[in-house]
Order: C-alpha cells, then sequence, then structure tokens
C-alpha cells in the first residue's frame, strides 16, 4: 500500500512554485507539477527527482483557465499516485502597476478568472476527493496585498481585489468542507524569488523600486523562496489540522505599517 503523500501543486515549474515543489520532494512527498509555460524548469525538476529513487515527480503542461487542462492535471495525479493529500494553488497574475483608469474590462475579467475562479473549481474537485479520503490540505497562496491597499504602491486594484477575494474563499471553503479537509491561505509580501522571475526585465520593478519596496517592510528584506515552502510544509502537517480558514500573514511586517 502506498504510504507517501501526494501534493499537487500549481505553476511549480519556475520562481516560488519551483521552490514548493523542491522542499516537498525533499521531505518524501510525491508531487505532481502544474506548469504554463516554463517547459524546461519542469523537466529539470523531473530529471533532478529521476536521479534520486527516493523522489517522485510528474507534471503537465496545463492552462488552468481551461476546464479540461484542470481535468487532465487532476487525471494525472489519480492515474500516477492514486489520489491527492496536498494541494497548493501557486498559480497567479500578477498586478502590475495599471492605475485605475488603464484598467480595461479585460485585464480585471483574466485577473479574477486566474486568481479566483481557476483556485475555486480546481480546489472544489479535489476537495471532494480529499473529503471522502477523510483528509486533506488547501493552501492559497495570496498577498499583502490583499489585506490590504498600500497607498505607497498605487495600482493594480484589480490584482488587490482578486487576492482578497482569495482569501474570503478560502474561508467560505474552509467551512464547507470541514471537519476533513483544512483549508488555509497565505498572504505574501514581497519575495525575492518573484522579483527574479522576470519582471523587472518588462519594466515592472527596477532596482530603484525594489529598494523603495525594502524600505517599506519592517523586516529590511524581502522573503525567501525556502521560507515560503516551509510555511506550505507545516500547514500540509499534521501538526495544523487544529489551523483551517484562516490567511497566515508572511509579509514581513508589511502590513504592520
Amino acid at each position: 500500500m502506498k504510504s507517501k503523500k501526494v501534493a499537487l501543486i500549481t505553476g511549480g515549474g519556475s520562481g516560488l512554485g519551483r521552490e514548493i515543489v523542491l522542499r516537498f520532494l525533499e521531505r518524501g512527498y510525491s508531487v505532481v507539477i502544474s506548469y504554463n509555460s516554463s517547459v524546461q524548469s519542469a523537466d529539470l525538476l523531473l530529471d533532478l527527482a529521476a536521479e534520486h529513487p527516493e523522489m517522485e515527480a510528474a507534471s503537465i503542461k496545463a492552462d488552468l483557465t481551461r476546464d479540461d487542462d484542470r481535468r487532465k492535471l487532476l487525471d494525472l495525479a489519480l492515474s500516477k499516485f492514486g489520489t491527492v493529500d496536498v494541494l497548493v494553488n501557486n498559480a497567479g497574475l500578477g498586478g502590475g502597476q495599471m492605475s485605475i483608469d488603464e484598467i480595461t474590462e479585460e485585464n480585471w475579467d483574466r485577473m479574477m478568472y486566474v486568481n479566483v475562479k481557476v483556485p475555486f473549481f480546481l480546489s472544489r474537485s479535489i476537495a471532494k476527493i480529499m473529503f471522502e479520503q477523510g483528509r486533506g490540505k488547501i493552501i492559497n497562496i495570496t498577498s499583502v496585498v490583499g489585506q490590504r491597499q498600500f497607498q505607497a504602491l498605487k495600482g493594480g486594484i484589480h490584482y488587490s481585489v482578486s487576492k482578497a477575494a482569495l482569501a474570503h474563499l478560502t474561508k467560505s471553503m474552509a467551512l464547507v468542507y470541514a471537519p476533513k479537509v483544512q483549508i488555509n491561505a497565505i498572504a505574501l509580501g514581497y519575495m525575492e524569488h518573484r522579483m527574479e522571475s522576470g519582471r523587472e526585465k518588462h519594466g515592472e520593478r527596477t532596482p530603484e523600486m525594489v529598494r523603495d519596496l525594502v524600505s517599506m517592510i519592517p523586516a529590511g528584506r524581502l522573503g525567501q523562496g525556502a521560507e515560503l515552502a516551509e510555511l506550505c510544509l507545516f500547514l500540509s502537517s499534521a501538526e495544523a489540522d487544529y489551523i483551517t480558514g484562516q490567511t497566515v500573514g508572511m509579509d514581513g511586517g508589511m502590513s504592520l505599517v
């Protein structure tokens, strides 16, 4: 009988998602990796797992806005590993620095689709499986700007609203699937891996902007992907069985100022 727990991680091919995947593999989980464009990075993760007999991983290119792709992702997890014990909804759409007048209906709809609708439908499908097996953990990656709007940041209102909605979705679904499934969110502040994910070269964050952001963080630095991965592991563990419907801040104290 298979004893290893199975984690499904969306957006797991690169950046913060890659850090989460690596930590779960190292801790003995079988991992299903969903990615959209990070083909080479996802392949490297599979190669790494193949070099270590104790590691098990599978990956799939999926556009999670498509119902068929979400079904294929779940089918892969079930056919390869038989179940899903942990879901990390890490994939999401960033907000950029759009002013309120720059946001089009298309911008708004896509933001809500990727950051709210996709986690809802994917979580609902997987939570049913978890509930039937009597256990499961779902972790939604949200943002500190979904907890409060920072005037100094300006722009990206559709992003902050989508992340606030995801935090509320976390609470609502935690009630629906209690007591067998625990559903929590992590509200991130500014993370180093996100800063390295290519957004700077698209003009969204310059070195000057990074310095300004760090100056607003009481911790005096950006967060690390390894820190996020460890928090995901804790919320996935039996030690977190009494925690559900919560949004855990991991923002270096940004929400305090």
